[in-house]
């Protein structure tokens, strides 16, 4: 492993994931090794990145099985729940709800999939994701993984994580070149042994660079994923942020992988305009927060007052005007 590498601070922001919900035909785990299937529900778990102490980037697929159209739009589905651990000492055995925030699609990716595993007929060979002996598995078009396999999911904690330190800006390399050394930081079979497998490191390099439109989009390498280790983060040795870890692309029938990553720049820019509008959306609604404050406060003040003068208006009449003794 590259000694300039630094695993520790780059581990305490990644984290685990996992995602549940109803899955009576039992079909949503299909192709994922480490899934869980019990009493009619599926549990599925992930790798992910914070980039604050709210916010949370993984791979879309994580939600393919959950997701479902309707208008042309894809909807998770209503009983989901979706949970996030962290590498923390005193939290470090608590999982905290999150909920999905945003699809970011990052463009060129869906065409650079396409253009390696072929097109029409050329599919029946191919699979997205890891080898499962299930005689049902479904062809890599039908599955909603192939919608999401080109997006990043935005999730976000229902309370801050306070407990963690303040990151820094993700940072996306300068360039990126074949044979740069990079880290991985995930949490393959998370589901089976999380104390065992949180925050796994492996080392390996850039072995291919996909472009579109001059800019790199998806990264082929020869680090490892894992099932459950879609969604974690790759660095160079400056702690650059490399890119985010996708299913592997399998030769249907055989343990045959190529390990893609989606490249930071990619999405990173989208993030940031995202990021952006939430902040100015959450900022708006924190004034409009405060001026209905302030007009409560005002209109409870004056009516407090106007009470007060009333009856003590009404007490000076009593004592000023004569009374009828009779």
């Amino acid at each position: 492993m590259d000694t300039q590498l630094q695993p520790t601070s780059i581990s305490q922001r990644s984290v685990l994931i996992r995602i549940s919900g109803r899955d009576s035909r039992k079909v949503k785990n299909i192709g994922r090794p480490s899934s869980i299937n019990e009493n009619g529900a599926t549990l599925i778990s992930v790798s992910g990145v914070m980039i604050d102490n709210t916010t949370i980037l993984t791979t879309g697929c994580l939600l393919g099985p959950f997701l479902y159209k309707e208008n042309e739009k894809l909807l998770l589905q209503k009983d989901a729940k979706i949970e996030v651990r962290f590498e923390s000492e005193e939290n470090g055995t608590t999982w905290f709800p999150v909920q999905l925030a945003d699809l970011i699609q990052c463009p060129g990716v869906g065409d650079t999939l396409k253009s390696l595993i072929g097109h029409g007929a050329l599919l029946r060979y191919w699979d997205v994701g890891w080898f499962s002996h299930e005689p049902a598995q479904r062809p890599v078009e039908s599955d909603l993984n192939w919608y999401t396999y080109d997006c990043i999911a935005v999730l976000k904690l229902k309370d801050k994580a306070d407990f963690m330190p303040q990151f820094s800006p993700l940072r996306s390399p300068p360039s990126y070149q074949r044979g740069t050394s990079v880290l991985s930081v995930s949490s393959p079979h998370g589901l089976l042994h999380p104390e065992a497998f949180l925050n796994y490191l492996h080392s390996g390099i850039i072995s291919n660079v996909f472009f579109y439109k001059d800019s790199p989009c998806v990264l082929m390498t020869d680090v490892s994923c894992l099932p459950g280790s879609e969604g974690g983060a790759l660095y160079d040795r400056d702690n650059n942020f490399i890119g985010i870890q996708v299913p592997p692309i399998r030769k249907r029938g055989t343990n045959t992988y190529a390990y893609l990553s989606i490249a930071s720049k990619a999405f990173l820019p989208a993030l940031e305009a995202y990021m952006d509008t939430k902040f100015k959306e959450e900022v708006d609604i924190d004034a409009v927060r405060s001026l209905v404050f302030f007009f409560l406060f005002f209109s409870y003040s004056f009516f407090f007052l106007f009470s007060l003068f009333s009856f003590s208006f009404s007490l000076l009449l009593n004592r000023c005007l004569p009374h009828d003794l009779n």
